[in-house]
C-alpha cells in the first residue's frame, strides 16, 4: 500500500496547479480580452502581475495568520478567495470587476502558496524533502502549461468569461481535495494561542535574503515575460492563436522534469553556482533567439531545458543564512520581495511592448531578468562572510 506522505504529495501537486491555472488565464485569454475592451499590453501586463502583486503586502501578516490559526484554515480561505476572484472575472465587462477580481484571486493564491510548501515540510522534513520540494515546484508550470492549451481553447469556444468560470471550477476542485484527503502528520506543530511570530534577522543575513529575493523575482518575471507575451508575438507573426498557445506551453511541459531534475544534478556537482549561472544565462540566449525569429519550437524547446537548474539554486539561497528562530519572518520577506518584482514587472513588459508596437519587446525585458540572476548570484555569495548557520 502506498504510504500516505506519497498521496499527500499527489494531492498537494494538484491543489497548486491551480495557483498556476489561474495565473496564467489572463494571458492566455489575452487576445480576446483586449479585442473585447479595447485595451493594450500594458493593461493585460497589469492585470497578470495584480495576481502575485498582493503576496507583497500579504506574505508578512499571512505567517502571522498561520501561526494563529493553522495551515489549514489559511489554505482553505486562500483557496475560497480564488475562487471568489475567478467568478468576479467571469461576470466582468469592465476593468473594474478584472481588476478587482484579479485582486481577490491574488490575495487568496498569496496566502494559499504561503502555507502550501510548509505542509509539504511537516510531512517530508528528514525524509525525501528534496525530491518531494522539485516535485511540488513542478506543479506551478504544469498549472500555466495546462492552461496555456487548454484555456486559449474554452475561450475562443464558448468565450474568455466562461473561461474565468472554468478557472474557479478548477480552484473548487483542488479545494474539494484539500478537504478530503489532507491531514497534518501527527508530529506536526500546532497553532499557537500567542507568542513572538515577528523575528527579523539580524543585518547581514537580512541584507542576504533581500538580494536572494530580488534574484529569486528576476528569475520569475522573466519566465513570466514569454508565458504573457510569447503567444501573442507568435500569433502576430502567423501562427493560430491555439498552435501559438501550444508553442509556448513547451517550455513548461519540459520544466516539470528538467527543474526536479535539474535541481537533484545541481545539488550533487562540484560546482552548483556556476551550473546554475550558466542555466541563466541559457535561458536569456533561448528568450533572445525568440525575439530574433529563430525556429520557436527550438528556441522554447532550449529554454525549457534551461529552466532547470536555477530554481533549486535561488529558492534555497535564504535558508543558507536564516538561523531557526529567524526563519519563518526571513522567508516572509524573500516572498514579499519577490511578489513586488512579480507584480510590477509585468506592467513594465507590457509598457515596453506598447511602445515598441510588438510584444517582442517584452521579452527583451525577460532577457535582461535572467542574465541579471548571474551577478545578482555573485553578489550574495560575495555577503556570505561567516559560517552558515546550523
Amino acid at each position: 500500500m502506498i504510504e500516505q506522505r506519497w498521496l499527500i504529495l499527489v494531492v498537494l501537486f494538484v491543489a497548486r496547479s491551480s495557483f498556476g491555472y489561474q495565473f496564467q488565464s489572463v494571458a492566455s485569454s489575452a487576445w480576446l480580452i483586449e479585442a473585447e475592451l479595447h485595451i493594450g499590453y500594458a493593461v493585460i501586463g497589469t492585470l497578470v502581475g495584480l495576481y502575485t502583486l498582493p503576496g507583497a503586502i500579504l506574505s508578512l501578516p499571512g505567517g502571522m495568520l498561520g501561526t494563529r490559526f493553522g495551515d489549514r484554515a489559511v489554505c482553505v480561505t486562500g483557496l475560497v478567495l480564488m475562487i471568489g476572484g475567478g467568478l468576479l472575472m467571469s461576470v466582468g465587462d469592465t476593468m473594474m470587476p478584472l481588476t478587482a477580481g484579479r485582486l481577490v484571486s491574488g490575495a487568496g493564491a498569496a496566502l494559499f502558496g504561503l502555507v502550501l510548501t510548509k505542509m509539504l515540510t511537516d510531512w517530508f522534513v528528514g525524509r525525501e524533502i528534496v525530491f518531494a520540494m522539485g516535485t511540488l515546484m513542478s506543479s506551478w508550470p504544469f498549472g500555466i502549461g495546462l492552461a496555456l492549451i487548454v484555456q486559449g481553447r474554452i475561450a475562443e469556444s464558448l468565450g474568455w468569461r466562461t473561461g474565468m468560470a472554468v478557472v474557479a471550477l478548477v480552484c473548487l476542485f483542488a479545494l474539494a481535495l484539500l478537504l478530503a484527503v489532507y491531514r497534518p502528520p501527527r508530529d506536526a506543530p500546532t497553532p499557537a494561542a500567542g507568542g513572538t511570530w515577528w523575528n527579523p534577522p539580524d543585518w547581514p543575513s537580512l541584507r542576504s535574503v533581500l538580494i536572494a529575493g530580488v534574484a529569486w523575482g528576476c528569475f520569475n518575471l522573466g519566465l513570466i515575460t514569454l508565458l504573457s507575451f510569447g503567444a501573442s508575438l507568435l500569433a502576430a507573426r502567423g501562427l493560430s492563436t491555439r498552435d501559438a498557445a501550444a508553442v509556448t506551453s513547451i517550455p513548461l511541459w519540459i520544466a516539470i522534469l528538467s527543474i526536479p531534475i535539474g535541481g537533484f544534478l545541481v545539488q550533487r556537482s562540484g560546482a552548483p553556482r556556476l551550473v546554475a549561472g550558466v542555466s541563466f544565462l541559457a535561458a536569456a540566449a533561448a528568450l533572445a533567439a525568440l525575439y530574433v525569429d529563430v525556429s520557436p519550437i527550438l528556441a522554447c524547446v532550449a529554454f525549457g531545458l534551461a529552466l532547470g537548474p536555477g530554481p533549486g539554486v535561488l529558492s534555497a539561497m535564504p535558508t543558507r543564512v536564516l538561523r531557526p528562530e529567524h526563519r519563518i519572518t526571513g522567508l516572509a520577506i524573500f516572498s514579499t520581495v519577490n511578489s513586488a518584482i512579480m507584480g510590477i514587472g509585468p506592467w513594465i513588459a507590457g509598457a515596453l511592448a506598447d511602445a515598441a508596437g510588438s510584444p517582442a519587446a517584452a521579452l527583451m525585458l525577460g532577457v535582461a531578468m535572467f542574465a541579471a540572476c548571474v551577478p545578482l548570484a555573485i553578489l550574495f555569495e560575495a555577503t556570505l562572510r561567516r559560517p552558515a548557520p546550523g
